[in-house]
Parts: structure tokens; sequence; C-alpha cells
């Protein structure tokens, strides 16, 4: 994975919220992914889910071995604050602007953001 490229997916998804409901995973490809809000905002979109919402967008995190979500305040709603990956425990962690563990393991994670 490259910093850079790193960065430029951070700056797509940087105060856009997701739904925790929304993550998809799958083991046999290996593939982790969640739409998101198309524009930063202070608040979460008003629909149940953005799953199939023409516009919104989806981060999408290929080569995923497993993944640990930890949802202690269960709002729902959580807006991306930044991507740190940790080559050295091949950790991809996603940090929100509000309590939420979400770690993703994978040896080269592939991150890309595309609009569904």
């Amino acid at each position: 994975m490259i910093d850079e490229t790193l960065q430029g997916v951070v700056n797509q998804i940087h105060d856009r919220w997701f739904l925790v409901d929304d993550i998809d995973y799958d083991e046999q490809k290996l593939l982790w992914c969640v739409p998101f809000s198309r524009d930063p905002t202070s608040w979460p979109p008003k629909e149940r889910s953005l799953k199939g919402v023409k516009g919104a967008r989806v981060l999408e995190v290929a080569g995923v071995d497993s993944f640990d979500l930890e949802d202690t305040e269960r709002i729902g709603w959580y807006p991306f604050n930044v991507l740190i990956w940790k080559p050295e425990q091949g950790l991809l962690e996603i940090v929100t602007c509000m309590p939420l563990t979400l770690r993703l393991w994978g040896a080269a994670p592939q991150v890309r953001v595309y609009e569904q």
C-alpha cells in the first residue's frame, strides 16, 4: 500500500458518514466494503441505509484476511476521520470521529473509492 494512495482515499472519505450495518465482508474474495455519503456534513444522512443508493460512494478494501469491529456506542452512523496503515502488523485502522474500533488485517490491502 502506498501512503500517497492512502492519503488520496482519506481525502475522499473524511467527514463522510457510513452505517455500521452496511458493512459487507466477503470471506471468499477477501473483500471488505461499505457505502458512505457523497458529501462531508455535520450530520448523518436521512436514509436508513446507503446500500444501493445512487450517488453514494463505496470504500472498498481488497486483500482483507479478517476484520474486527467494536461498536460500544451503537449509534449506527459514524463519520470517517482517517485511515492508518501499520505494515509491521498488516493492519489498516479506520478511525472515525466518534468511538468505534474498526480494524482490517491483510498483508497488502488495496484501498479504493468508487461511486455506486
